[in-house]
């Protein structure tokens, strides 16, 4: 699937260029772009297991919490919460009330 990096909240974040068979040189998203890109998209089923299976790898925690708490002010951010809740449970939580202003009812 080919997605447009310009109108992407992410930008060129993990953005690489390779050489593709028969297409030559293509930006290519890294594991973490992808998984990102699938959250931003509410693809959650295909991101799902994505922290320890796709990912693996606690350093990559941080950046994915980072990028996915851009997407706060989406009307479906209770979604993406509730999806970065069951990944990471914890972490999420604690990164959250850390970075996140209390939101007002």
């Amino acid at each position: 699937m080919l997605l447009d990096t310009d109108s992407s909240p992410f930008g060129m974040y993990d953005i690489g260029y390779c050489d593709v068979p028969t297409k030559g040189v293509m930006p290519v998203a890294g594991h973490v772009r992808a998984c990102l890109d699938l959250i931003e998209q509410g693809l959650y089923g295909s991101a799902q297991g994505m922290k320890d299976n796709f990912l693996d790898n606690p350093l990559t925690d941080v950046p994915v919490m980072e990028h996915v708490l851009m997407l706060h002010d989406r009307s479906d951010w209770k979604d993406i919460d509730r999806f970065m809740g069951r990944e990471y449970l914890c972490p999420w939580l604690d990164y959250k009330a850390k970075y996140l202003k209390k939101e007002t009812v």
